[in-house]
């Protein structure tokens, strides 16, 4: 396998995916390393985001992860997420990489690494 899933959320339109490109060396930009991308489970196209930050939060006790994207904002725990792009809020449940389809994971895969 040429990259990793990190990540994965979905609902019934979207995936969001963070995926980390094996091929690239340890010393690589992580620009260039790790991806976050919104796929359209309908056409199937695919988005990189362009990543500006993350953080950890606290509400009602409970804490969860955050990251900023320019186009989008997630935030999430071990079973659900936020995902607020083009204006509208997703909510999504976390899916383990074993749980994606294997024609999804190569699709990420040829958008990644071009192979």
């Amino acid at each position: 396998m040429k990259i990793k899933v990190l990540y994965a959320f979905e609902n019934d339109k979207k995936y969001l995916v963070e995926v980390k490109d094996l091929t690239k060396a340890d010393d690589a930009p992580k620009e260039l390393v790790y991806s976050w991308l919104v796929i359209n489970k309908e056409d199937k196209s695919i988005l990189r985001l362009t990543f500006q930050s993350m953080a950890k939060a606290t509400h009602e006790g409970k804490e969860f992860e955050v990251r900023n994207f320019e186009e989008a904002e997630l935030k999430f725990d071990d079973k659900f997420a936020q995902f607020v792009y083009d204006d509208t809020l997703n909510l999504m449940s976390v899916t383990a990489q074993e749980e994606l389809d294997s024609h999804l994971i190569n699709n990420l895969e040829v958008f990644i690494t071009g192979t």
